[in-house]
């Protein structure tokens, strides 16, 4: 079942496969990026997990504490947020592996919500501008959706300041766009890059720790881990984004790192 699941990653790409790993299927540590805006990737994620799990198995969340349990009704949210089928919650303990509580509260985000996340019948997701947000945009979202609207913003700034409808603007509305996003993207980058590495920190002393109960035998089953993309996977050339800790951490453990095709 195990090596039939592995052999038919037909969602999933290899990002990164540990030296002491010389097939995949001896990875014990499956981290899963996504990028939290979409139900398709979230779906294919938990197909794989399904597909995956062993008795005494351990799934990371995003959003909650590094080790903080995860229990009662927060753990419902959880499994249905990342479509975990019934059979396979019943072999999962829960933990978080951030260094914020994400899923306890919620932030004004009204500098950000102009950028609007449109749902394709795909199951993917576009980001739109829409200059009449606050009429029909919350102000309140949660703050991993919050941060993946402001990468996905910065990612469609730039994206269009290249386009041939920015290219053929008169030269001053041109210039005063450019600037415009210029601060916009700086505005998203100072966010991303002031979390990025007290969380990369704290999920890497998370996989420490549950190494430690791995080579004790308390842990018996597989480890997965899902994050947002920029958890996992270096999107920019920021050295402040560096995620090269991480994969330092990686190295020590059998584990992959997948990411949607």
């Amino acid at each position: 079942m195990i090596s039939s699941a592995w052999s038919s990653l037909a969602h999933h790409t290899v990002h990164y496969k540990s030296p002491i790993c010389s097939e995949i299927s001896q990875a014990n540590y499956i981290l899963l990026a996504e990028d939290h805006l979409s139900i398709r990737i979230r779906e294919m994620n938990a197909r794989l997990i399904d597909s995956l799990i062993t008795p005494n198995s351990v799934l990371l969340c995003e959003g909650i504490l590094t080790m903080r349990p995860i229990e009662g009704s927060v753990r419902v949210g959880f499994m249905e947020d990342y479509h975990i089928k019934e059979a396979s919650q019943k072999n999962l303990t829960c933990y978080g592996w951030d260094a914020i509580n994400h899923r306890a509260g919620e932030e004004d985000l009204s500098g950000v919500c102009r950028f609007v996340c449109k749902p394709e019948p795909n199951g993917s997701s576009t980001i739109t501008v829409d200059d009449n947000w606050e009429e029909r945009f919350p102000k309140k979202l949660s703050s991993e959706v919050a941060l993946s609207l402001k990468i996905a913003a910065a990612q469609e700034l730039w994206r269009r300041e290249s386009s041939e409808e920015v290219m053929n603007m008169p030269p001053l509305k041109r210039r005063k766009l450019e600037s415009d996003n210029e601060c916009l993207i700086n505005e998203c980058f100072e966010d991303i890059a002031n979390s990025v590495q007290p969380r990369t920190q704290a999920l890497i002393e998370t996989l420490r720790k549950i190494e430690n109960l791995r080579t004790q035998g308390k842990i018996t089953g597989k480890i997965f881990l899902i994050a947002g993309t920029y958890h996992l996977v270096e999107h920019f050339h920021d050295p402040r984004l560096s995620l090269q800790p991480l994969y330092k951490e990686l190295e020590k453990l059998p584990s992959v790192v997948l990411v949607r095709k």
